[in-house]
């Protein structure tokens, strides 16, 4: 229960109020001898940290899951634990650029778990990690390579979720490639999954895709809206994309289709969707302002 409400804290982004929760059910965990339920709350931990800022304590925690995962044999959860390291040392790689190569070692040790156990999709997010790294380390012909295995994975699937990330990484590393042109064909593709959430988060104005290699504001805003979503739970993140792909009408038999799936009610649905929205609105906000850019 405690554990629950900690991921309810978080999905609203009190993080401080997550980890609280979290640090109570830690000790019910041990005292239970729930090695799985320990590991989960030492990941959850971790989390939360990362989100603080505290990267070191978010690394403590994780290694803590990670090795308890390893030892009751947990290789789904041993995967994403993995990916979860690779990215605060990705983060940390921001400053110190030493730090990537051991981004890249731990993303390649989750890949072939992900591969043993059928994850296709956790496969396809540990490619494009490994990518983006590869991209950071200026090796963009491996990092185009990790990435578009990844996007061929997602399309298997219909994981439309994963594919925009996908496909923004590439249109990126196209462009400082300088073809405007391929760069463009994919960010297109990009904008037809992300953009009615871009809308309706009112940071910057619409600009039709033509603009977006000329304007340096609006590829800032889809650089930050891409990473405060990769941020999200990943419940979350489905449910935020799925409640704004649509338009109008189509919208509404979405929403009341979405609801069933959740069991929930559509007014339920919508408060949570909103209160996604609000905590993703601050986090590009914020991601905005770090990068100079002021939201509109």
């Amino acid at each position: 229960m405690l554990t629950n409400i900690g991921l309810v804290y978080y999905s609203l982004g009190e993080n401080q109020k997550a980890l609280d929760h979290y640090n109570q059910a830690l000790p019910l965990r041990r005292a239970a001898g729930d090695r799985s339920g320990e590991a989960t709350t030492l990941n959850n931990i971790g989390g939360a940290y990362l989100l603080l800022g505290e990267m070191r304590k978010a690394l403590d925690y994780y290694s803590q899951a990670l090795s308890m995962q390893q030892a009751v044999g947990d290789r789904r959860a041993e995967a994403t634990t993995l990916n979860n390291i690779g990215r605060v040392y990705d983060s940390l790689g921001e400053k110190a650029p030493d730090y990537y190569s051991q981004a890249l070692e731990y993303y390649k040790q989750a890949l072939p778990l992900e591969q043993a156990v059928g994850d296709r999709r956790g496969e396809a997010i540990t490619l494009t990690n490994i990518g983006v790294v590869y991209d950071s380390l200026g090796e963009k012909q491996k990092a185009l390579e990790h990435i578009k295995l990844s996007l061929q994975l997602s399309q298997g699937v219909s994981d439309r979720i994963n594919e925009a990330p996908a496909l923004y990484h590439i249109a990126r590393i196209e462009r400082q490639s300088g073809a405007l042109i391929e760069s463009r064909a994919h960010i297109e593709r990009a904008l037809a999954i992300i953009e009615p959430l871009r809308a309706k988060l009112r940071l910057l104005p619409p600009a039709p895709p033509k603009q977006i290699e000329e304007d340096e504001d609006i590829e800032r805003e889809y650089e930050c809206l891409d990473h405060c979503i990769e941020r999200l739970r990943p419940a979350n993140r489905e449910l935020i994309l799925e409640y704004y792909r649509e338009d109008k009408q189509a919208m509404i038999e979405n929403r009341k289709r979405l609801a069933e799936r959740m069991g929930v009610t559509p007014n339920a649905l919508r408060v949570r969707a909103d209160r996604i929205r609000n905590n993703l609105q601050k986090c590009v906000a914020n991601c905005l302002k770090r990068k100079g850019t002021n939201a509109q």
